[in-house]
């Protein structure tokens, strides 16, 4: 009974958002009942969630659900494609389903960077779970904008050959114009890209393969490829020692943690207790 599942399903993955077996079963639901573009959505919106809620990853069963979702439509459209693990077709940016707190000015330093004519790579370095994902999105869709450019999101992960990676951004692009004016470029957002073994090799040839494409690549560490900007994703800010009560409450990263607490505690009022907060 996979159609009266769906909306009981959406309900649940509301209720009880970082429960990663309510978000497959939807996504299986809405792919039996055809809808696999739609299933793929519920998973970058488990995908962004997750990264927002507990900083973390889909697990690895979610992330199967998602590659037997891709191949079996891909099988579906051309049956002669079946054994072959085709990419979606359009990837869309996860769109955080919460506030994103405390960065902007890093926010504007990744948009200043898309927009400098020579700039094609630009890559997010940081711990896991700093928020290099959050970032990569937010200054993506900012820089975008109106403009009608192309932007492109791509999650790499540890399955992946740098074939693999290579083949999906050029699914995503299709045929790009090399004489394409700079501001013009399409982006592609490859997320996680240290996770691939060959990571750094698949960036190396999009680089020289597609000269008319810029990309923004989270990672932990520096690729060290040439013409590579690096940018620096710090954790939230924290209260200096001997804030105030308002500068405590203005901090990011209590801000982050009150909008988590309260989801268990609507009531919960930190009022006095700000100093044992910070």
């Amino acid at each position: 009974r996979h159609a009266e599942a769906v909306e009981d399903l959406r309900a649940a993955t509301a209720e009880h958002p970082t429960r990663e077996r309510l978000w497959a079963q939807l996504m299986t639901a809405l792919h039996v009942e055809h809808r696999s573009q739609e299933a793929l959505e519920v998973y970058a919106e488990a995908r962004a969630v997750l990264a927002d809620e507990l900083g973390i990853e889909p697990g690895d069963a979610l992330k199967r659900i998602e590659a037997a979702i891709l191949k079996d439509d891909a099988g579906r459209r051309d049956p002669d494609l079946a054994d072959q693990a085709v990419p979606r077709e359009a990837a869309r940016l996860p769109v955080p389903g919460t506030p994103t707190f405390g960065r902007d000015e890093l926010t504007d330093s990744i948009v200043r960077s898309l927009d400098d004519p020579d700039a094609r790579l630009v890559t997010l370095i940081g711990l896991g779970g700093s928020g290099k994902t959050r970032a990569a999105t937010v200054a993506a869709a900012r820089w975008r904008g109106g403009t009608g450019r192309d932007v492109h999101f791509h999650l790499v992960t540890e399955r992946e050959t740098a074939d693999d990676v290579v083949a999906a951004v050029e699914s995503l692009v299709g045929e790009t114009d090399p004489d394409v004016e700079p501001d013009q470029r399409p982006l592609v957002v490859l997320d996680n890209v240290d996770a691939c073994p060959e990571g750094s090799e698949a960036v190396s040839r999009l680089l020289d393969e597609l000269p008319a494409l810029r990309l923004l690549v989270t990672s932990r560490v520096p690729l060290r490829r040439r013409s590579e900007q690096t940018i620096a994703v710090p954790p939230l800010a924290v209260p200096q020692p001997g804030a105030s009560a308002a500068e405590i409450q203005q901090s990011p990263a209590v801000q982050m943690f009150l909008r988590i607490a309260r989801q268990a505690d609507p009531g919960l009022d930190v009022t006095g207790h700000e100093q044992a907060l910070a």
